[in-house]
């Protein structure tokens, strides 16, 4: 097996016992993985001051633009975000975390982030500092 397809067995591996992981954590929150991902890119977005469209979340997260809205249709729902129409362009929506959905994540970065450090913890520095600064 080729040094490139090794790699990205070994990505893919490691992003399944991630996503596993995480999985098991975020259940407790009744709250799935990309719903983790839209709040918190929500959460490092809104810390810039600006107005957030779906399209902004989705460029953020990765995440396509028909499952983020779907993703962001179950968050409204649960009251952990809003969405309100654009102003300057009736095509967008502007999305902002509701009080309710600020404390959630609040409540949920630091036990992610633990988990994370965690589960890097098995790998050494180098290999761990070099997964990190690839994003």
């Amino acid at each position: 097996m080729s040094d490139g397809l090794l790699a990205i067995r070994n990505l893919q591996k490691l992003q399944s016992e991630w996503t596993t992981l995480s999985r098991k954590i975020l259940k407790s929150y009744d709250i799935t993985f990309p719903q983790f991902r839209v709040l918190n890119g929500m959460h490092e977005l809104q810390a810039s001051g600006k107005r957030m469209t779906q399209s902004m979340v989705s460029e953020h997260t990765g995440i396509d633009v028909m499952t983020l809205s779907t993703i962001i249709r179950n968050l409204e729902n649960r009251r952990l975000i809003r969405r309100q129409e654009s102003r300057s362009d009736t095509r967008a929506k502007n999305v902002y975390l509701t009080t309710i959905g600020l404390s959630f994540i609040e409540e949920m970065e630091p036990i992610i982030e633990q988990a994370a450090d965690s589960f890097f913890e098995e790998f050494s520095s180098d290999l761990k500092n070099q997964f990190c600064q690839l994003y």
